[in-house]
């Protein structure tokens, strides 16, 4: 086994503040979506639940994220990953363009709110990047819905077929 050039510990030392993980409280991480919402030069965030991350062994299917930006009114936001079988197989079998009130389950509880369904994805879901590239996962023909809580929010082209 290689030795480690002790540099790279002591690098790695000095620069600890630069690697910590900062968690923000959810209603100032919702504040900032809808300030970057309310003004256009701003930048999209992207809100994740990191303690609900299916890759980790959690469900995906928090509501905490999702009812505090529906609370605070936050105007173009998009859920892209909410895992809800029951959802996702409406969402197919309304389609891409249907509107209609979802029930979002998850956390033990139930959130109901107007959705359209702006983008639809099943089959093979293959990896892309990191040590997944490549890759193709079990879960094959899992429906993926994407719907914007905005309901003036549209894509013209869902942004995974490119330009």
């Amino acid at each position: 086994m290689p030795a480690t050039d002790p540099r790279v510990a002591i690098l790695s030392w000095a620069e600890r503040e630069r690697f910590q993980v900062r968690f923000i409280p959810v209603r100032d991480a919702v504040r900032a979506a809808r300030e970057s919402g309310e003004d256009p030069t701003r930048p999209a965030l992207c809100l994740a639940d990191v303690a609900d991350n299916p890759g980790g062994g959690g469900r995906g299917n928090t509501l905490e994220i999702l009812e505090a930006l529906l609370e605070a009114d936050v105007q173009g936001a998009l859920v892209a990953m909410f895992i809800d079988p029951a959802l996702a197989a409406r969402c197919h079998e309304l389609g891409e363009g249907a509107e209609f009130r979802a029930h979002f389950q998850g956390s033990g509880r139930l959130l109901e709110h107007r959705i359209r369904v702006i983008g639809l994805a099943a089959g093979p879901l293959v990896g892309r990047r990191g040590i997944y590239r490549g890759q193709q996962h079990p879960f094959q023909q899992l429906p993926r819905p994407v719907y914007p809580l905005d309901p003036d929010v549209s894509w013209p082209q869902p942004p995974w077929e490119g330009s």
